[in-house]
């Protein structure tokens, strides 16, 4: 299948099939692909964690608005979280960044201040998600990206798993397999968006 059929065939799923479980060699893949995801000047201001603890899905679910029934059904939730700081942006940025890079970052970036940076390395986590759907599309795996999550309920029902953390939840994704009741695949409910004609212009 290629880009487009993917783009064609992939829909947002309402309704998971709880018994049906994603492979631990397809979470490898996924995480092998986020790990090539692209940044900005490479700054992966990221963390992104797999959660498959039935457990900890449900103590998510309160605090995940109408995705609460997604959170428990679906087989695993990526989490994609982002530095909750500057400061631990720049302490890392040492350890993987290329001189040139620390340097625009210094020029370019750091002088719009914090509140600035911390949206751009929000906008970085969401080039991955956007880069890892159509992946996870590609395996023949069910998704739905929410960002109706509390992000600091997460962080507290996190801490509990896993100490305390430089991240801090912006997104997560339910990744999963399909129930033959979801209402919104696409042979139920067809995919509807604005015509080439309303969103692309083209200038030669």
């Amino acid at each position: 299948m290629n880009y487009l059929e993917l783009a064609q065939s992939r829909y947002t799923t309402k309704v998971y099939d709880p018994t049906k479980k994603v492979s631990d060699t397809d979470i490898d893949t996924l995480k092998e692909i986020l790990r090539l995801a692209p940044s900005s000047i490479n700054s992966q201001p990221w963390q992104f964690t797999f959660i498959s603890n039935q457990e900890l899905k449900k103590e998510l679910a309160p605090y995940s608005f109408h995705n609460d029934a997604r959170v428990t059904d679906c087989s695993h939730i990526l989490l994609m979280s982002v530095y909750k700081s500057v400061e631990s942006l720049e302490k890392n940025m040492p350890n993987y960044l290329a001189p040139n890079h620390i340097e625009y970052y210094e020029k370019r970036a750091k002088p719009k201040g914090d509140q600035m940076l911390q949206i751009w390395m929000m906008a970085q986590v969401y080039i991955a998600l956007g880069y890892i759907l159509p992946a996870i599309a590609s395996l023949g795996i069910d998704s739905t990206p929410m960002e109706g999550i509390e992000h600091e309920n997460w962080a507290k029902v996190l801490y509990k798993y896993q100490g305390e953390s430089e991240y801090i939840p912006v997104v997560a994704v339910a990744l999963g397999y399909r129930s033959d009741d979801d209402y919104n695949q696409l042979s139920k409910k067809p995919k509807t968006r604005r015509s080439i004609q309303d969103i692309i212009k083209e200038i030669k």
